[in-house]
């Protein structure tokens, strides 16, 4: 029918070479801890939401059109958050400040694949291998500083997104990714010495 036939106009506009590119991001932090003293059978157990920030991002990728409406490629990707939150409380007769835990920084290698919706419009999904690295939580209360460490975790991430392409040479991508990643060991000083398990996403 005609109706079909322009809905399949054809695709001029090539999508395959080399690209960078720069971004911002919003990221939530979720964690599902569990924390207990050294020696110790008793347990803490934290779980939500456990940061949110503003991250620049810096992206580079290779795109390969295997077919006319069909697009696959590789990408690599690193993302820094840079925020320093921090907590200042006045009371009870001595001063208490914080630095609260948040993504510090990531960086992720993967590929996506996707198809020509229109001659300059992409939808696609993606899947990747992440490792972020995570600020400490810290309190100081007059002398005395309690805090947990967070190693870097490692994790896959599942996305998906449009890109809209304005020019041959300059494109606009917005996109959705989920990271699960995988349980690591934090230790840490709330009075006593305590050790434990979390495990993270990223939104």
């Amino acid at each position: 029918s005609v109706t079909e036939g322009a809905a399949q106009a054809p695709v001029t506009r090539s999508w395959t070479g080399f690209y960078g590119g720069l971004g911002i991001a919003v990221d939530a932090f979720v964690q599902d801890a569990s924390l207990h003293p050294v020696n110790d059978s008793g347990s803490l157990r934290v779980s939500g939401l456990g940061g949110g920030d503003i991250s620049g991002t810096v992206t580079a990728g290779y795109d390969q059109q295997i077919a006319p409406r069909w697009v696959i490629g590789a990408l690599a990707d690193y993302d820094w958050m840079g925020q320093d939150f921090q907590v200042r409380l006045a009371g009870l007769g001595q001063n208490a400040s914080g630095h609260l835990m948040s993504l510090d920084n990531s960086w992720t290698v993967g590929a996506r694949g996707g198809y020509l919706l229109a001659n300059d419009v992409l939808a696609y999904g993606l899947l990747g291998f992440t490792r972020a690295g995570i600020s400490d939580a810290s309190v100081r209360i007059g002398s005395q500083r309690f805090g947990i460490h967070y190693p870097s975790f490692d994790g896959v991430t599942l996305g998906c997104g449009f890109e809209k392409r304005l020019t041959d040479h300059i494109s606009l991508r917005a996109e959705y990714r989920f990271t699960d990643l995988q349980d690591g060991t934090i230790r840490g000083n709330l009075g006593a010495q305590v050790v434990g398990d979390a495990d993270p996403n990223i939104h």
